[in-house]
């Protein structure tokens, strides 16, 4: 049954494949006119490394920029998906090492308002992380960055692969950085000395 978890969960993310356009431009874009709304993803490059073969505790990073009014919010959004809950912490609940230095990162909520059950063996649970555009830059320019993520279960450590770090720098460049003087600047944030 797990492996048969593990197959659908891997081709439902392979379904959602970047179109021409979106790769050259290095992100996807989703616009509600509505409300004013658009947000612009770096492009998704999967489940990070280092699970466990036998593990079915699947977690990703999307970053992203939200812009609403023509604010822009930079973010980092932490999704968790397997056969238990974590409860992502609220507070200092990622660090990302990045080059071997820590960066950690502070979520208002933690998982808290976004928990949801998708099946009797498989729940969903995501924690946001509001990041500057520096900070952004420190991720996509890292040549090694790993993580620990933080939840009343422990924690889960991960790595992003070269693949993520390029769809991040990819977007830092083509996205983020044209438009640097745009982003309110409200990170929390703290590094190591």
């Amino acid at each position: 049954m797990k492996i048969l978890t593990l197959i659908l969960l891997s081709l439902s993310l392979l379904g959602c494949g970047a179109t021409q356009q979106e790769r050259e431009l290095g992100y996807t874009t989703h616009i509600d006119p509505y409300k004013n709304y658009q947000k612009y993803t770096a492009l998704n490059a999967g489940y990070l490394d280092g699970q466990s073969l036998l593990s079915l505790q699947f977690l990703w990073l999307d970053i992203f920029a939200d812009v609403l009014d023509g604010e822009h919010s930079l973010w980092v959004a932490a999704t968790l998906e397997g056969d238990h809950w974590q409860f992502i912490n609220p507070g200092e609940s990622l660090v990302l090492m990045l080059d071997g230095k820590p960066l950690t990162l502070f979520s208002g909520t933690g998982s808290t308002l976004n928990r949801k059950v998708l099946s009797s063996r498989t729940i969903r649970e995501k924690a946001l992380y509001k990041i500057s555009p520096e900070i952004l830059e420190k991720i996509a320019l890292a040549s090694n960055v790993s993580l620990r993520l933080y939840g009343h279960q422990g924690f889960i450590e991960r790595s992003l692969s070269a693949n993520h770090l390029i769809n991040y720098r990819a977007f830092y460049e083509r996205f983020v950085m044209p438009r640097k003087d745009k982003f309110v600047n409200s990170t929390v944030v703290r590094t190591a000395q």
